[in-house]
């Protein structure tokens, strides 16, 4: 069973989501759909490699901590369990 509630962090005044996840590593705040990144343009692969432009949706600061608006992330697949993400901002 999954529980909903909406909390205000004083400090931010952006709201989080707080979910009761049966997995325990699980986050428990998190943020609605309209936060986050989005790819811009296409997602270039080469060989093991998969790069993507990002920016920024939302909220420009969390927790009094500016969120960065691009962003590019290359990910390394080495085998089925073990791969490499590099994140430049």
């Amino acid at each position: 069973m999954i529980h909903f509630l909406v909390e205000n962090y004083p400090q931010s005044n952006k709201r989080c989501v707080w979910i009761d996840w049966a997995e325990q590593k699980a986050p428990k705040c998190v943020y609605k759909d309209n936060t986050g990144y989005t790819v811009i343009g296409d997602i270039q692969h080469n060989g093991n490699t998969y790069i993507a432009n990002l920016r920024r949706k939302g909220l420009s600061k969390v927790f009094d901590q500016d969120v960065h608006e691009m962003m590019k992330v290359e990910v390394e697949m080495y085998n089925d369990y073990a791969l490499r993400i590099h994140v430049r901002i």
